[in-house]
């Protein structure tokens, strides 16, 4: 499922769903290894590749866009 092509709303108690889960499953700062798990995989999910392990549990998605404009800040 490619979660930018679906309004928020229709994806809405899926997410709050995924935040439940997190904060029923607690863990200790710099050892988010179940929450790192689920991220990675809400992400492959979405159709992106994400690279964990990153500075320990972390996650990285690259976004790759179909425009050249840059946006302003």
């Amino acid at each position: 499922m490619n979660l930018f092509a679906v309004p928020a709303a229709e994806i809405d108690a899926e997410l709050i769903g995924s935040r439940r889960d997190i904060h029923m499953h607690p863990e200790p700062a710099g050892d988010e290894r179940r929450t790192s798990a689920l991220v990675a995989e809400r992400l492959r999910a979405a159709g992106m590749a994400a690279a964990t392990g990153v500075g320990g549990h972390g996650v990285v998605a690259m976004l790759d866009g179909t425009t050249t404009t840059q946006v302003k800040r």
